[in-house]
Parts: structure tokens; C-alpha cells; sequence
């Protein structure tokens, strides 16, 4: 399995969702039009089909392998959600900046106006616009300040990935260590004498 480490990446899932079938001509039923289908079906047969061999052939190594999989699933879980997040925070950051830099646009053309109006005599016009301007500093004050917070967290939650990433083979070496001892050399020992402990989940 191999993992991002360091390197902050959205892990995708690409899952073939079975289509309806197209239309099929009655003059020509294998057309080219046909034949992605019928190779993707055949290479998933195939693919099974090595799957279970192997399974036959090595099931200690099978085995071991899928309990492996199956123990470091709540941290590689963890780890998925923790980039999402991460994900979902720079994303708002983004737009809570996008927010902030047209409201500050905004406040600096609207007291642009309650120049003129002052200028022009329109002294309560000038007023009501300067209120206005102000309103939209706040505003963009608190949406930068938003999305400030918001990077500052990202970066926090960005920090613990590394552990999850680790935790997750860690717990796969140990368990293969485990089912499978002739197969698999046991967990390293730190030069301290002890393991550190895994991250929660």
C-alpha cells in the first residue's frame, strides 16, 4: 500500500459504476462501440480469477494480508478524514478571502461616493454612505479574520496526518508479523526499547 507521508493528498476511490447497457445493432453486435466493455469485464475476470488462485496457492500469506487490511482500517479512515477536512477548510478559507477582498472593494468605492456627496452638498447622503462603507470594512475585518482561523486549523489537522499514515503500517506489519511469523519478520524495536504508542481513532 502506499501512502502520501508527508505529502497531503486526497486519496480517491475509483469505483466502476455499471451503466446501462447500450444499444446493441442487429447488423453489427460486435462493434468497436462494444469492446471496452466486454475487455473491462474480461480483465475483472481475470483479475478474480488470480485473486483466488493466489488465495489457493498461499492462504497464510492470504490471510495474513487481509487481517492486515482489516486492522489498519479505522486509521487509514481516520487519515482519509483528516484530509477532507483539511481539504474542506482550505476550500472555505478561499472563499471567506474571496468575501473579504470584494467587501473591502466594496467599502472603498461606497466612501469614494460619500466624497462626492459631500462634495456635491448632499451632507446626509454622505453620511448614510460613510455608515455604509464602514459596515462593509467590518465586514470584510471579520470574514479575513475567518478565514485566517480557518488556515491556522487546516495547518494543525494537515500536522496529524503523518501519524495516521505511519499508524497505518505500523498496525499492517504487526499483524502479518503476527498470523504470519514465517512469512513476515516481527515488528521493529526503537533503539529505546519501546514503540510509540498509536494515534486514536
Amino acid at each position: 500500500m502506499q501512502l502520501c507521508g508527508n505529502q497531503l493528498a486526497t486519496r480517491v476511490a475509483v469505483a466502476e459504476v455499471l451503466a446501462p447497457d447500450p444499444p446493441r445493432s442487429r447488423q453489427r453486435p460486435h462493434t468497436p462501440f462494444h469492446r471496452p466493455r466486454m475487455v473491462t469485464s474480461v480483465n475483472s475476470l481475470q483479475k478474480e480469477a488470480k485473486e483466488y488462485e493466489f488465495s489457493v496457492e498461499h492462504p497464510l500469506q492470504h490471510e495474513a494480508e487481509a487481517a492486515a487490511v482489516e486492522a489498519a482500517a479505522p486509521y487509514l479512515k481516520k487519515r482519509d478524514e483528516l484530509v477532507l477536512e483539511v481539504h474542506k477548510l482550505q476550500q472555505q478559507a478561499d472563499s471567506d478571502q474571496t468575501t473579504a477582498r470584494m467587501l473591502r472593494g466594496a467599502a472603498k468605492g461606497t466612501a469614494n461616493g460619500a466624497v462626492a456627496r459631500q462634495a456635491g452638498g448632499d451632507v446626509v447622503g454622505a453620511r448614510d454612505a460613510m455608515m455604509t462603507a464602514h459596515h462593509q470594512m467590518y465586514q470584510a475585518i471579520y470574514y479575513s479574520d475567518k478565514a485566517r482561523k480557518e488556515i491556522t486549523k487546516a495547518q494543525g489537522v494537515e500536522l496529524m496526518i503523518p501519524a495516521y499514515a505511519d499508524a497505518v503500517q505500523t498496525i499492517e506489519a504487526r499483524i502479518r508479523s503476527r498470523v504470519a511469523p514465517s512469512l513476515y519478520p516481527p515488528e521493529p524495536v526503537s533503539a529505546a526499547g519501546f514503540t510509540a504508542p498509536l494515534p486514536p481513532v
